[in-house]
């Protein structure tokens, strides 16, 4: 790689570190609970049907399954960022459009001889919306404010090793995060107007594993994402006063994914991935149902020797159904989405960019009186050291002079 194009990608890496605080999933769904939810996969994967757990025949960042680590061969660091619009519909208010920016992951791995160690820092699930609605009482009109902003990150150190009949890894994780509740009122009169807001942080440490088994023509894996009881401080606020209310908690469930990768040629695969969150089994009042998702991707590798460029992007696509751990109007939600995506063709192999589209539709206005669509464009980056540069050979070296025979 040119230092030109490691110059490049730095540059892109620093702009996405420098969006940190606005890591976020907007939905109309927010203030029932967490509606978006991470699930390890790297852009590849999203734009793939969000699938990818067990995808062992590429450079895989989807560390999500920490066993994937052991594949790698050099120093490898990921990233991305998916932005775009989501449209909401509500049976009691006017549509209307909101934008949003969220930067699901980070991640970098390191090969030790056979060992290999990891670090990932990931948005693990996220609900952000706002809602306004204007009133007369007495008189006297005011617009009441009502928001709800909730973040829950992740941060894993990886270990993995191939063993001889499976590939092994295991992370531990430390979860951190918070949710704030904002309910205000503004008449165009101080006297008359208030605020109130109650927010609650989380953290707590749990443990994740994989396993890993490849052949020639099909992969398959296992994920497990332990149990953790989350714990905090509840700080309430009003326009006079801020007080402490005690000890806060929310409680994270047993996790399970299986995976299933099929390497059909040297072109074309495709991946089967499903997951179970057990909810049902923790005490938040929120969180009433188990929830699962499935995904089915495939994937078209092109020939990297095509005579033109966009006969060797690699293309891939994918859909996933989703079931949400929450209720809306005493009902169900369901999300299905729809992706595509590309690689752009490098000459180091080693490096890749992602791009890709999702498209989501959350909810059903008939069944929860309110439902959303999103369109997000997927970007990502794996695979650039952007540590190292090109060795510069400027040093003054002595030029042997050419010996005369006579």
């Amino acid at each position: 790689m040119t230092l030109s194009t490691q110059r490049f990608v730095g540059i892109i890496f620093i702009l996405l570190i420098s969006i940190v605080p606005v890591w976020a999933g907007n939905s109309i769904f927010s203030f029932q609970g967490l509606p978006n939810q991470y699930y390890g996969n790297d852009i590849y994967g999203f734009s793939m049907g969000d699938t990818g757990m067990a995808d062992s025949y590429r450079l895989n960042t989807g560390f999500g399954n920490p066993a994937l680590i052991s594949r790698i061969k050099n120093a490898v660091f990921s990233t991305g960022i998916m932005t775009g619009d989501t449209w909401y519909e509500d049976k009691s208010h006017p549509k209307y459009t909101d934008n949003s920016l969220d930067f699901p992951y980070f991640n970098m791995a390191i090969p030790i001889a056979s060992h290999k160690l990891g670090f990932q820092f990931q948005s693990l699930s996220s609900g952000v919306v706002k809602d306004q609605s204007t009133d007369t009482l007495s008189s006297i009109h005011f617009t009441e404010y009502n928001s709800v902003d909730s973040y829950l990150y992740r941060v894993d150190l990886m270990y993995s090793y191939p063993f001889k009949l499976v590939d092994f890894g295991v992370a531990i994780n430390y979860y951190l995060g918070h949710e704030n509740r904002a309910i205000s009122q503004d008449s165009g009169s101080s006297p008359f107007n208030t605020y109130y807001s109650m927010t609650k942080s989380y953290s707590n440490g749990g443990i994740s594993i994989g396993i890993m088994k490849k052949t020639d023509r099909f992969s398959t894996a296992f994920t497990y994402t332990s149990a953790s009881k989350l714990k905090g401080e509840i700080i309430y606020k009003t326009l006079s006063s801020t007080e402490n209310q005690g000890t806060s908690h929310y409680n994270l469930p047993n996790r399970f994914g299986l995976g299933m990768t099929f390497n059909h040629s040297d072109v074309l695969r495709t991946s089967y991935d499903v997951h179970y969150d057990m909810w049902k089994a923790v005490d938040n009042p929120e969180n009433t149902e188990d929830s699962w998702k499935v995904g089915i991707g495939i994937a078209y590798d092109a020939n990297q020797n095509a005579d033109k460029f966009f006969r060797r992007l690699p293309l891939r696509g994918g859909i996933s159904w989703r079931k949400l751990p929450f209720q809306k109007n005493n009902a169900s939600i369901d999300e299905k989405g729809a992706s595509i995506g590309f690689s752009l063709p490098l000459k180091n192999p080693e490096n890749r960019i992602d791009l890709g589209f999702q498209y989501l539709m959350r909810g059903d206005s008939n069944k929860n009186a309110v439902q959303e669509s999103s369109l997000m464009f997927l970007f990502g980056i794996t695979g650039f050291d952007i540590f190292k540069q090109e060795q510069r050979r400027t040093a003054p070296r002595e030029i042997p002079k050419v010996e005369e025979i006579r």
